[in-house]
């Protein structure tokens, strides 16, 4: 079964959790602008381009990893650092 396809926005969010504003809305504009290269997706919303792409917000993304990192310490998955 082949893996799945990450971005490249995706692949440090566990490493790197912005809190700045600014530090936030910079690689969101990345997606944003990279969906709108899709075949047909220019014209449509941000939030349509997202679900029809089976895909979520960068900031959507940081706390599901949060999330799945707080219950994976809490049920002794992985230790804690």
């Amino acid at each position: 079964m082949p893996l799945p396809l990450r971005s490249h926005a995706c692949v440090g969010l566990q490493a790197w959790s912005p809190y700045l504003a600014k530090d936030i809305e910079l690689p969101e504009k990345v997606q944003r602008r990279a969906t709108k290269c899709v075949t047909g997706m220019k014209c449509m919303m941000y939030e349509q381009r997202l679900q029809l792409l089976n895909n979520t917000t960068l900031e959507r993304k940081r706390q599901m990893g949060d999330l799945i990192k707080v219950y994976k310490i809490l049920t002794g998955k992985i230790d804690s650092l």
